[in-house]
């Protein structure tokens, strides 16, 4: 049997071509998209849809949630590699109030380790989404900044949360500021 040798450059050449496409289809290298393309994402089995640049990717979950995170059911980001994301959680609730969905969401919040994570509160307003009261929560966890939208419908909660680390999250504001106000109820 005749083995062929194949030349250095050839096996640089394939291990390059084979990391580029693994990197692609992995997410890790970020697929130039339309700035400005708005695209609509339909929950039916959860009862919403929002808009969201279609410069992000979006996974939607079931009864499962993702990842033993049976509340997960939504997930918007750019890439795996960086650290900013747009969660929509939810759960089953009769007649929540927004108060409810707060004690709700600061749940796993409580249960961190305080020595390991820092949390403050930044701010916690009160407002309105087409018609819905809404609360607004700002805080910070060590080097990363989140902002929750808590929302009590009559047959479960929801909350719609940005988190970025902190030199990044401005730059995300305005894009998850028009998310939120493109949440509908169906």
């Amino acid at each position: 049997m005749i083995r062929k040798k194949i030349s250095l450059k050839t096996a640089l050449l394939f291990v390059m071509v084979w990391l580029l496409l693994a990197s692609i289809s992995l997410g890790y290298w970020p697929v130039n998209r339309s700035e400005g393309e708005i695209a609509t994402i339909t929950h039916e089995l959860y009862g919403f849809s929002i808009d969201y640049p279609t410069k992000w990717k979006i996974d939607t979950y079931g009864e499962n949630g993702y990842r033993g995170n049976d509340d997960l059911k939504l997930q918007i980001y750019r890439t795996t590699l960086n650290n900013f994301a747009i969660f929509i959680y939810r759960t089953y609730a009769t007649e929540a109030t927004l108060q409810d969905v707060h004690s709700w969401r600061m749940k796993p919040i409580t249960r961190l380790n305080r020595e390991e994570f820092t949390y403050s509160r930044i701010s916690y307003d009160e407002d309105e989404l087409n018609g819905y009261p809404i609360i607004r929560h700002i805080y910070i966890i060590n080097d990363t900044k989140f902002e929750e939208v808590y929302i009590a419908r009559s047959d479960d909660m929801l909350s719609i949360r940005l988190q970025a680390p902190i030199e990044d999250f401005d730059s995300y504001l305005e894009e998850f500021d028009a998310l939120v106000a493109s949440f509908r109820s169906l």
